[in-house]
């Protein structure tokens, strides 16, 4: 994910390099998801407890990998990356069903971007294109 040698970062994030704040993202969910896939089982996966970000089993590529995917390909600005953060926040507390763990946070990043792009930027993608870059179908995004 990057070097191991100590950065100093902005203390206002918007201001970061966005390859810092992607790699700083991506450890924070790294941790969040370790600690929340310690506490799921697969018998706790009923039909009433998935949700439409739930994967059938987690991707081959890394949150760090797929966000920077993410970031390159559409774009993404440091405020949609740190949107993406305040929305994970805000989908537990009002949702308090919904973990992110290694299910779901490829489809939660994906659809929080798309919906931080468009609320945040003057210029934005389809979501075509959103899903393209993600890795699923346009359909499944639209939903």
């Amino acid at each position: 994910m990057g070097e191991s040698k100590i950065k100093t970062l902005p203390a206002n994030f918007v201001h970061c390099p966005r390859d810092d704040l992607i790699i700083l993202i991506a450890r924070m969910l790294n941790s969040l998801i370790s600690i929340n896939d310690k506490f799921s089982d697969d018998s706790n996966l009923s039909s009433a407890n998935l949700t439409r970000f739930h994967s059938r089993t987690p991707p081959g590529i890394s949150v760090y990998s797929y966000l920077a995917r993410l970031a390159r390909y559409s774009s993404l600005e440091n405020a949609v990356l740190l949107t993406a953060v305040y929305y994970i926040d805000l989908l537990s507390t009002v949702y308090t069903s919904f973990t992110l763990n290694s299910l779901t946070v490829h489809r939660f990043l994906l659809t929080a971007t798309t919906v931080g792009s468009k609320g945040l930027c003057d210029s934005f993608c389809t979501n075509s294109h959103y899903a393209k870059v993600g890795g699923i179908q346009a359909n499944e995004l639209d939903i």
